[in-house]
């Protein structure tokens, strides 16, 4: 069957970021990342040198992004493993996925994460329920559902926002910056798939087959997002239009979860 190429999404062979031409021009902790993500390092001019910059910098960012709070800082650090996560993530002839076990990069993954993680759980434990209560089946379930309904200020000012004061351009901004994680969103669900129990199985098994489009290849939700964007007159973006810390914030917390197995339990309730 001939699809309309307008509901196809093209398929890049290069990583969602923008790589740094020359050592000169790797700058930043997202920058200099991407720059040793780009080639072997024995071909890369001061890979060594900037590798070495990178170990020495990166508890001093953590510091300003986790403690201080710096919204320059946590931009970088949420844009670096937003990188990072890409490697697992890119075509698989990307020359990137040469380093996607590479002990240099893990070493910087971990370093983060543990940070992001410190930083954020502290931040949210008197909203979770008490030891008691999450093993009790019903009272987890009621505590979940209650969330799940919970909209907060900013939820609600979004949602009037959109509807009584956005205008096209506004809602192109908002459609577009949705596009990235709208792609990732299956490969989020696979990772959630991987060894536990069969209920759990068979819960994400009927999400992914909602995102297929029931096996109808125009119905599926990434196919109907490409087609939207192609009646907007809408490109599909290959670089996320973010210029925020959050929107990366939100997308890393899917493969933060997905792509480590001690949080497995985090990452199926973050997909609930």
């Amino acid at each position: 069957m001939l699809l309309n190429s307008s509901t196809v999404r093209a398929i890049n062979l290069k990583p969602s970021f923008i790589t740094p031409q020359s050592p000169e021009k790797a700058r930043t902790l997202s920058e200099r990342i991407v720059y040793l993500l780009s080639n072997t390092h024995q071909m890369l001019p001061e890979a060594e040198t900037i590798l070495n910059t990178l170990y020495r910098d990166l508890p001093i960012i953590l510091h300003s992004a986790f403690t201080d709070e710096e919204s320059v800082a946590l931009l970088e650090v949420h844009k670096s493993l937003y990188n990072i996560y890409e490697v697992s993530l890119s075509h698989p002839l990307s020359p990137i996925c040469i380093h996607e076990h590479s002990p240099w990069l893990l070493t910087i993954r971990n370093q983060i994460e543990k940070a992001w993680l410190n930083y954020e759980l502290p931040r949210i434990q008197k909203q979770l329920p008490s030891a008691s209560e999450a093993k009790h089946p019903k009272l987890l379930r009621d505590w979940f559902v209650q969330q799940a309904h919970t909209e907060s200020d900013l939820d609600k000012c979004l949602l009037n926002f959109l509807k009584n004061q956005a205008s096209i351009e506004q809602f192109n901004i908002f459609i577009l910056s949705d596009a990235t994680l709208n792609y990732r969103f299956c490969d989020a669900l696979a990772l959630a798939q991987l060894h536990f129990s069969e209920t759990v199985k068979a819960e994400i098994v009927h999400n992914m087959w909602d995102e297929c489009g029931h096996g109808v290849a125009e119905k599926s939700h990434g196919r109907q997002f490409t087609q939207m964007l192609a009646s907007l007159g809408l490109e599909q973006p290959t670089l996320p239009i973010w210029e925020d810390w959050r929107p990366y914030a939100g997308h890393n917390l899917y493969f933060c979860f997905g792509l480590n197995r001690r949080h497995y339990f985090k990452g199926i309730g973050s997909l609930g």
